[in-house]
């Protein structure tokens, strides 16, 4: 991937998020849901039933990058990205060969 197709990505990303609310509603259910399996050893759901479409959060902004992370060979589709952290993105991420041998 050369710098023109990185910030053609960039330029993207950042168009698809320019504007767009923080979405408040669905980290503090992240939060609960944490708080409660961590003291209460409950299960955490598949879903954040508080993710809202037109808003966003930080982790959320992987999903934008699916169509390039599928040529990668990363397939981040079975996963409700509002449900994960960013350490569990990274471990997903890093499972991937192509992940692990790029330049840093």
């Amino acid at each position: 991937m050369d710098g023109d197709q990185e910030a053609d990505i960039f330029r993207n990303v950042y168009d698809s998020i320019n504007g767009v609310q923080y979405d408040y509603p669905a980290i503090l259910y992240w939060i609960y849901v944490g708080f409660m399996r961590k003291f209460f050893d409950k299960p955490l759901p598949k879903v954040n039933e508080m993710n809202r479409t037109e808003m966003m959060y930080c982790v959320e902004i992987i999903g934008l990058l699916n169509e390039y992370l599928n040529d990668l060979g990363i397939d981040l589709e079975d996963y409700d990205i509002s449900m994960l952290s960013p350490e569990q993105i990274y471990f997903i991420l890093y499972e991937s060969e192509m992940f692990r041998s790029l330049p840093c």
